[in-house]
């Protein structure tokens, strides 16, 4: 029994040896490089936009999904 267990121990810690010495070697970038964005319009009256302010979730109606099999939704999927 004792020998079992001590095989045990040496094949997890030459599993643990091989997997640190064989680790993820890529650095891991600190940030990211990405392309400017430009708008694809303007709207002149951005200015003069009002402000909706919401008192609670009733005020806006969300249907709900459709089934998982119905048609539409299999090709919104699909186009996902």
């Amino acid at each position: 029994m004792r020998a079992h267990r001590l095989a045990t121990s040496l094949a997890a810690g030459l599993v643990a040896a091989a997997l640190a010495s064989t680790g993820c070697s890529k650095d891991v970038p600190t940030q990211e490089t990405l392309a400017p964005s430009s708008p694809s319009g303007t709207d002149a009256n951005a200015g003069t936009w009002r402000m909706i302010v919401l008192s609670g979730p009733t005020q806006i109606d969300v249907p709900a999904p459709a089934p998982a099999a119905a048609e539409a939704y299999q090709a919104e999927l699909a186009a996902i």
